[in-house]
């Protein structure tokens, strides 16, 4: 099993050599900017070299272009002779690369970190004990063996350096480029830190270091001094890079070539130098002499050949292992869904749908709140995710990550919590809330619908995310994807009022589907879709009798018995279920008159003409008593019944859309979504392959 694999860091016959050189290499930022201007260097194997110059003046593209991780615009880079940019698949296992930025996640420990890159670097058939053995080697190698067990996050800096350039060594690369290593450390540190260098390049490594500091710059057996846009000043052994400067310290010739000539004129000096000739022409022309050396053997099969389906279960292993890990952000997830939920005791009534003492505004708020805070607290938890560990994900995929298992490594862990969340939302919404259906189905279909708004804020804050190009960006970006999630979804602005532009913008939030879906489920406005009459045209409903009103569930005299809408009996008032005031019945005919009022039968006439005109009387004031009830009885009950229906058409002008929707419509439109912007943050890590 042994004589299958490397033997230990410390023995440099298993390792190999690699020879760099780089000819006229040009990099450019449009069309006028150079970063790069014609530089050439030749890098014999083993040798430990250091790119040093004043600020600006191309160390990191100098060092990109040589690794391949951002090719030159001119100008080529072989290895042993053959072209790197064209064979970087073949060479990609042969070179480590440690970016300015850790490549490591400090929510790791270091053997954890060690063992997922390890798992994710070396070949899947790999035996368990052998990989654990070569971390253990490399271990020693850092003199971290000591530390494997701590959290990333608690070592010095000089210990994380370690660590970032432990996770290379694990594939024993033979070409090794540093950005910046020795960046913010103490003096102490950063000498043991080009120590450590030293020796991994006596082990037979190649080692390329770009580094504004110059202390222990004798530990390097060349130096690259670079001039303002990206012109070599010098390039040879450190001792004679003094007496080529003319001075006593290094520190010096940072002034001397930033003060004394222009960049050009540095440029043309070295090129007539004999330290060109020797260090970079001859060994050139050495190079041309000899035949290409065949691509490296192991690099024929590289890590890239890991599965995707591998690839996924190692970082879904490793993405958990970080959030159970970070507690600090374990401890907020877990909690902000309760603490959130537990808000609606303050701000929401039990009896919020009730006819007589709910409200349909604040029914209808409380739908869009439970939706928006879905998606919000969806976009805020993984609006970082991704542009936090940018450089290892581009590292990672030098080395043969696919973007398809990283990105679903992602989506699975957002399901699982958004699973949890969804959950927390929707128990406190049920608990606190008298919903008009309580049907366990119509609960199931409101957890799904909070289920899949919460997912897709979940993708959207991935996608924001990728866009992001740095962590202080990704809120600001995330306010501009949640802005239009507010004022596009129907909810505040009706629809018809945010004009064709507005309405084609709605169409791509996930507020409003997710909004118009729990407003048909909890059945706010069922009655109302269920009457016939509200299907007809306004006009025709204004000419209606109330004995035309009579037939209807939600309008006329029935209106409030038969009719169910959030706040609708507030406006109820006793006098609708009360008859019409009976009218005073007719006094009938006044007694007929004798042919002469003087005679003996007129006696019982004046009798019955005095008797009438009390009658008279009394009627007058029961017509006057009927006629101040039927009044009240009438504009009291027209009243109510007008109010009443203005509730019912109020609401359902601006929100009617929204009380019988497609549900299983709306929640394909939450996954097209979805797809949707999964399918752009697809293609957003695809493009970072090319920038």
């Amino acid at each position: 099993m042994s004589a299958t694999v490397d033997d230990d860091l410390n023995q440099p016959q298993a390792i190999g050599t690699l020879r760099l050189d780089a000819c006229s290499l040009t990099q450019k930022v449009g069309r006028r900017q150079i970063l790069l201007d014609q530089v050439s260097l030749s890098i014999l194997p083993e040798e430990f070299v250091a790119i040093v110059g004043v600020s600006g003046a191309g160390k990191t593209t100098l060092l990109d272009s040589l690794s391949g991780f951002r090719p030159a615009y001119q100008g080529k880079v072989f290895v042993n002779g053959q072209d790197l940019y064209l064979n970087f698949n073949a060479f990609r296992t042969e070179l480590g690369y440690v970016p300015q930025d850790d490549i490591i996640h400090r929510e790791l420990t270091v053997y954890q970190a060690f063992d997922f890159s390890a798992r994710l670097r070396l070949p899947p058939n790999l035996p368990a004990s052998e990989r654990q053995r070569q971390i253990q080697a490399v271990l020693a190698d850092l003199e971290l063996t000591h530390r494997q067990h701590a959290l990333v996050k608690n070592l010095s800096g000089g210990q994380r350096k370690r660590v970032s350039i432990g996770v290379e060594l694990l594939t024993k690369p033979r070409l090794f480029f540093l950005d910046e290593a020795t960046s913010g450390l103490d003096p102490g540190t950063e000498h043991q830190m080009m120590l450590l260098l030293r020796r991994l390049a006596d082990q037979g490594r190649t080692i390329l270091l770009n580094t504004h500091t110059t202390k222990n710059i004798l530990l390097c057996d060349m130096v690259v001094f670079l001039a303002k846009g990206g012109k070599v000043a010098f390039y040879g052994p450190p001792q004679e890079a003094l007496a080529y400067f003319e001075v006593r310290d290094f520190d010096e010739i940072y002034l001397k070539v930033d003060e004394e000539k222009t960049p050009q004129q540095w440029q043309q000096q070295y090129l007539q130098s004999p330290a060109y000739q020797k260090y970079v022409g001859d060994r050139q022309r050495q190079l041309a002499t000899h035949q290409p050396s065949q691509l490296p053997r192991r690099a024929r099969t590289p890590q890239s050949s890991s599965s995707a389906v591998r690839q996924l279960w190692l970082l879904s292993q490793r993405n958990l292992t970080i959030l159970i890990q970070d507690r600090a952000s374990l401890i907020l997830m877990l909690l902000v869904a309760p603490i959130l939920g537990l808000l609606d005791l303050l701000m929401v009534r039990r009896n919020v749908f009730d006819p007589l003492r709910g409200d349909s505004g604040q029914s209808l708020t409380l739908m869009f709140i439970a939706t928006l805070i879905a998606v919000l607290v969806g976009s805020l938890s993984t609006m970082r995710e991704i542009v936090k560990e940018a450089e290892i994900y581009r590292r990672e995929r030098m080395i043969g990550l696919k973007v398809l298992p990283y990105l679903l490594s992602k989506v699975w862990l957002c399901v699982l919590i958004a699973l949890y969340q969804a959950a927390i939302f929707w128990l406190t919404k049920i608990l606190i809330v008298d919903l008009p259906d309580n049907q366990a189905s119509i609960r199931i279909a409101l957890y799904f619908t909070i289920f899949l708004s919460t997912l897709g804020g979940m993708i959207m804050g991935l996608l924001v995310s990728a866009l992001s190009t740095t962590q202080n960006v990704a809120p600001l970006l995330t306010i501009l994807f949640l802005v239009p999630q507010i004022t596009f979804a129907g909810a505040i602005f009706p629809l018809e009022a945010l004009g064709s532009t507005g309405q084609w913008i709605s169409q791509l939030t996930l507020t409003r589907w997710g909004y118009e879906a729990m407003v048909t489920l909890s059945g706010l406005g069922q009655d109302v879709v269920q009457d016939s009459c509200w299907q007809q045209p306004e006009s025709v409903r204004k000419g209606w009798s109330e004995t035309e009103k009579s037939k209807c569930q939600c309008m006329g005299p029935h209106l409030f018995e038969r009719c169910r809408f959030p706040g609708l009996k507030k406006e109820y008032n006793a006098v609708v279920n009360q008859p019409q005031p009976p009218k005073p019945k007719d006094l009938g005919d006044p007694p007929e008159a004798p042919d002469s009022l003087f005679s003996p039968a007129a006696e019982p006439f004046r009798d019955d003409l005095k008797a009438y005109k009390a009658k008279v009387k009394a009627y007058r004031q029961g017509m006057d008593r009927w006629q101040d009830q039927f009044i009240y009885w009438k504009e009291n009950r027209g009243k109510a019944l007008a109010s009443g229906e203005a509730l019912i058409s109020r609401v359902r002008k601006t929100q009617g859309r929204s009380f019988a929707v497609d549900v299983t419509g709306h929640w394909a439109k939450l996954g097209l979504l979805q797809i949707g912007m999964l399918s752009l943050l697809l293609l957003v890590q695809r493009r970072k392959d090319v920038l």
